[in-house]
């Protein structure tokens, strides 16, 4: 493991960071590889939030700052509507009596992200249904709009 993904792994799992070796707000090969390994591994805003809990912003350049802030910020923007679409399938489901069940980012920033929206970043909606009960929640959620990338599998 290099030393920008030991560091990153030290912020999101809350390992004791030593200061004195903290990267340099100039180390711009680090912070590139910061971020470059943060995006591929869809960690950004956990990474803020981690930096922010743990008062280490102080330490990045304030052009790294803003840019995980606002990529924080647009996650929890996209998260607080994922969790209104959550809520309107679910009352559709439970209105035409679909037992469901809401699985990985859906369910998780549902439930235990409820107080830190922001964090885990989400890029659909996995909902388990019955099998016998699929085609009837096919049809009702494109009645209402909604469109799929895969669909529905038995």
């Amino acid at each position: 493991m290099n030393s920008t993904t030991r560091f990153i792994s030290n912020i999101l799992f809350d390992k004791e960071i030593n200061l004195v070796s903290f990267p340099a707000k100039n180390n711009d090969k680090f912070w590139d590889s910061f971020v470059k390994i943060g995006s591929s591994h869809y960690v950004i805003p956990a990474l803020y939030y981690k930096l922010k809990q743990r008062d280490y912003l102080r330490l990045l350049n304030d052009e790294l700052v803003s840019y995980l802030e606002e990529i924080y910020n647009q996650n929890l923007k996209r998260n607080l509507e994922l969790i209104k679409e959550v809520n309107e399938i679910s009352n559709l489901f439970i209105t035409n009596k679909i037992d469901h069940v809401f699985l990985k980012g859906a369910a998780l920033v549902s439930s235990i992200y409820k107080e830190t929206l922001g964090i885990r970043m989400v890029g659909d909606i996995d909902i388990l249904i019955d099998n016998d009960q699929i085609p009837k929640a096919t049809s009702l959620m494109k009645d209402y709009g909604y469109k799929f990338d895969r669909p529905f599998q038995p």
